[in-house]
């Protein structure tokens, strides 16, 4: 662990090194800005550039140790976003003058990045964020696991990929749309963290074309999204997200939120029910949130499976061809290879003796059809969750 946490720290000194010769290149574009803004008249293109090195700087500045950054930029941020709106056409143009927040907005980012500067240039030794008990982890249940990183920051996507490689993790960047898709055919990822900001496309658009797609609809996307923008959030999760980190990044967090997602990777549920739509849809809400997932419509069927896969856990409906739940359940229950796996019941018989019943024979939980499909999913992690507290 000791040359592991070397080596981040090498590279993490590395990677904060090429931010600030970036910010220095920012302050250039920003002293340019600041000299042009009152005397010359401003398009949406040159308002749109603002916008992007001040969206950058804020979803950046506190990850490489500079919170001041990040503040400046998002409020520029806010504010530039407004004034694009407001603007009709490409051809439009805005006298800086009129608008006298803007001026500030831009001093604060360039003091901002020059304080940055000089205080790493003044700097004996750089901060490093430290190592964290949780990095004591097990490499090879993870070494398989693959990380695809999708954001224009290079710097960025490099401390990301440096931070999961220390855990264990195989990681690859891509800076836009069109570099994901040319990695993805190169190797299928085990889970995606995705900027909604991209130069070629919509975090968004991307999101919900990659869960459209057969393919690609049960790999968890983990979204990077602005604080500014809380609807973002709302909407990246009922697109299909797995998870959200706001920018800027707390990489021990976003790494924390990575192995909790691919734990529910190294699960394994089987679904036995005899509607082929609950299948489908149980089938796209368990690997949405990472789990493998084994599926059977018949009652003799999901013993063997049970048997033979050995699953975390088993949601299972009552009413079945060629055995019935019940009698599954006390199969499961009296074979010592799967009489520890625990067990969910979805039925349509609810009434208090089927619910008994059913209990009786050995389930954990027992929920009621029809069923809100992402509940039973939090029910399921909660009572594997409480079976791993028991085993402990």
């Amino acid at each position: 662990m000791s040359n592991n946490k070397t080596t981040y720290e090498a590279a993490y000194a590395k990677l904060r090194t090429a931010y600030i010769t970036r910010l220095e290149g920012n302050i250039t574009d920003l002293t340019k800005w600041i000299r042009d803004v009152s005397a010359t008249p401003l398009s949406k293109e040159e308002l749109l550039n603002m916008q992007s090195l001040a969206h950058g700087l804020s979803g950046s500045g506190t990850t490489f140790g500079f919170p001041n950054v990040t503040d400046a930029g998002r409020n520029a941020d806010i504010f530039l976003e407004k004034m694009i709106r407001a603007i009709r056409g490409d051809d439009d143009f805005i006298k800086g003058d009129e608008h006298p927040e803007m001026l500030p907005l831009l001093q604060s980012i360039h003091d901002a990045c020059r304080e940055a500067v000089t205080n790493y240039k003044e700097q004996a030794a750089l901060e490093i964020i430290p190592a964290t008990h949780e990095e004591k982890l097990n490499f090879e249940a993870k070494k398989n696991l693959f990380v695809l990183i999708v954001d224009d920051d290079i710097n960025l996507r490099n401390m990301i990929s440096m931070k999961l490689e220390q855990r264990g993790f195989i990681a690859a960047g891509a800076g836009s749309d069109q570099e994901m898709i040319v990695s993805m055919e190169k190797r299928l990822p085990d889970l995606i963290i995705l900027d909604l900001n991209l130069p070629d496309n919509s975090g968004h658009e991307v999101l919900r074309r990659l869960k459209s797609e057969p393919a690609h609809a049960a790999i968890p996307i983990l979204m990077l999204t602005a604080a500014a923008k809380e609807a973002d959030v709302v909407s990246a999760l009922h697109s299909g997200a797995s998870s959200y980190i706001v920018k800027p990044v707390d990489i021990n967090r976003l790494s924390e939120r990575v192995e909790k997602i691919s734990a529910n990777m190294r699960r394994t549920v089987l679904v036995a029910d005899n509607d082929q739509l609950i299948l489908a849809l149980l089938q796209s809400k368990f690997k949405g949130r990472g789990f493998n997932v084994v599926l059977t419509n018949n009652g003799l069927s999901t013993f063997e499976h049970a048997q033979r896969v050995k699953p975390d856990l088993i949601i299972l409906d009552i009413a079945m061809p060629g055995m019935d739940g019940i009698s599954v359940l006390k199969m499961i229950r009296n074979d010592k290879k799967t009489k520890d796996i625990p067990v969910i019941i979805a039925s349509a018989k609810t009434t208090p003796a089927d619910i008994a019943a059913g209990m009786a024979a050995g389930a954990q939980d027992y929920v009621p059809k029809p069923f809100n499909a992402d509940d039973l999913v939090h029910r399921s992690i909660a009572l594997l969750k409480k079976e791993k507290a028991n085993d402990t």
